[in-house]
């Protein structure tokens, strides 16, 4: 048995995408822990090195998830302006809306509709948006996603 040859090309380029990848991500992971606190300054220099705005976690949840679920309007801005798909689904279907709704921040709900937000969307237990709010007792964004046409469920 002898040394074998490597290439030494290849297993560079290898080692820099790992990195880019691993860098990547990293950054992703940061710009929802910024997202979520509304730390709008820190999420403008991670997407200035790279971070995905539509970057998920293991469980499907985005920025903007983290963001309409903290309820931090300036930050659900950023993410949007620079891309961020406002009907984006986590593992369980729910949409940013969905956390905004859920969590009675009127404001992040009325941003995310303008900006084309499905008020009817289901997650994967058949929940909308506005039985979200409704649910959690949020009547004020419930009030704000009826008046932008969500449906009402009727049950027999």
């Amino acid at each position: 048995m002898g040394i074998r040859p490597v290439n030494t090309r290849k297993t560079v380029a290898t080692c820099l995408a790992l990195l880019a990848f691993t860098v990547s991500g990293c950054a992703s992971f940061q710009l929802k822990s910024a997202a979520e606190d509304g730390d709008v300054k820190g999420m403008e220099d991670l997407i200035a090195k790279g971070a995905d705005v539509n970057g998920a976690d293991n469980n499907g949840v985005t920025p903007l998830h983290a963001a309409a679920g903290s309820g931090r309007l300036e930050a659900a801005k950023l993410l949007v302006s620079k891309g961020a798909n406002v009907n984006a689904t986590d593992r369980r279907g729910m949409t940013p809306l969905h956390n905004a709704a859920g969590y009675g921040h009127t404001a992040v709900v009325k941003f995310l509709i303008e900006r084309g937000a499905n008020v009817n969307v289901k997650d994967r237990d058949g929940w909308t948006p506005l039985r979200s709010a409704a649910e959690y007792g949020q009547g004020e964004a419930a009030d704000a996603l009826y008046q932008a046409g969500a449906t009402p469920e009727m049950r027999r």
